[in-house]
């Protein structure tokens, strides 16, 4: 073959500084890949790079004294409480809006959208569609309260990026448990948190968020599975058997955990709280009424996985001024919401 005219073949040109697509799925494959020992090692790489070049200083709002007790919360348990963020009257201009939009099997979506009053009995998870989630009144502001954003900022080590936001439905009376209704673990990215606010009330009867302490840091987890290898190194290989499944028995977690570890998030309608979910947790799958939550996600890094296609929502930026004034300055705050919103 003749390459003296360009010196490149279909394999030269994909590994190509022109070629996006080879970093993507290199670093994809990173992030699916290394071991979960290392990723507290290239989570502090990337905090460090990107404050290199973001520069940002950490948030730190007016009267909040409770920043450095909820990041300690979070390094230690994996989550921590904001209380109630969302007002009685934005709760019920949530709900108004929601309740009259489509949604669909969070875990079988090609099923088709139905409204949350016709889901059919087969439905555990019924997801919010997107173009619903993307006019619900208030939400993105939440996402983006100052208070959220320090508390995200400072447990990442670095000014969060946020990759998606999600509203569903679990729903009552199901026979048994499904997909993220089992014990699992979350891998955005080598570090991350989700805020999660009720838009119901959540009892341990209407699927509290379980969570089990300490599970999201490795070193926590590798400590804990040395010392059971000493005295029984068998069920200790069980265990991190048990560690790599993607759906995890009830038993094994509080086993390994200790029941005394496993706690039980419940709260009213508008209260929320901020999540590592690297750690092992699940929705616990509800038994007298649907529960319905918001999340959003907070990462180091952009998505690699999906493409991100950011709306114009000029009502986002106007409600966050309003409420907040300059509290988060428009730099980082456009920042923040790049991969969601347009910034004009």
């Amino acid at each position: 073959m003749d390459m003296s005219a360009n010196n490149s073949t279909p394999k030269a040109d994909f590994f190509d500084y022109q070629n996006p697509e080879w970093y993507r799925q290199f670093l994809l494959h990173m992030r699916y890949s290394v071991d979960l020992r290392t990723y507290e090692h290239f989570a502090g790489i990337v905090a460090k790079f990107l404050n290199s070049q973001l520069k940002f200083p950490q948030l730190r709002p007016e009267g909040d004294d409770s920043l450095a007790d909820d990041v300690k919360s979070m390094r230690e348990n994996g989550f921590c409480s904001l209380g109630k963020i969302v007002s009685d009257e934005e709760l019920a201009e949530i709900r108004a809006h929601v309740d009259a939009g489509k949604a669909h099997d969070g875990w079988a979506p090609d099923k088709g959208d139905f409204l949350i009053a016709d889901a059919p009995e087969t439905v555990h998870v019924a997801h919010v569609n997107d173009d619903v989630v993307e006019t619900t009144p208030h939400l993105a502001r939440f996402a983006s309260d100052p208070r959220v954003l320090a508390r995200a900022q400072a447990f990442l080590g670095v000014a969060p990026t946020m990759m998606y936001h999600a509203v569903w439905w679990s729903l009552a009376g199901r026979e048994a448990p499904q997909d993220a209704q089992l014990f699992h673990i979350d891998r955005h990215c080598y570090r991350f948190c989700k805020l999660f606010v009720f838009l119901t009330d959540v009892d341990m009867d209407n699927g509290p968020h379980v969570y089990a302490k300490g599970s999201g840091f490795n070193h926590v987890v590798w400590q804990r599975y040395e010392a059971l290898k000493k005295l029984n190194p068998e069920k200790a290989d069980g265990y991190m058997a048990m560690m790599r499944a993607q759906r995890k028995q009830d038993a094994d977690v509080e086993d390994f955990f200790g029941a005394e570890n496993i706690a039980y998030i419940t709260g009213k309608a508008g209260e929320a709280f901020l999540v590592n979910t690297a750690g092992i947790h699940k929705g616990l799958l509800p038994k007298t009424h649907n529960r319905l939550v918001f999340q959003s996600l907070y990462t180091m890094l952009p998505t690699i996985k999906d493409k991100v296609a950011p709306i114009d929502n000029q009502r986002f930026w106007t409600e966050h001024a309003a409420a907040y004034g300059d509290a988060v300055p428009d730099d980082y705050l456009a920042y923040v919401n790049r991969l969601m919103f347009h910034h004009t």
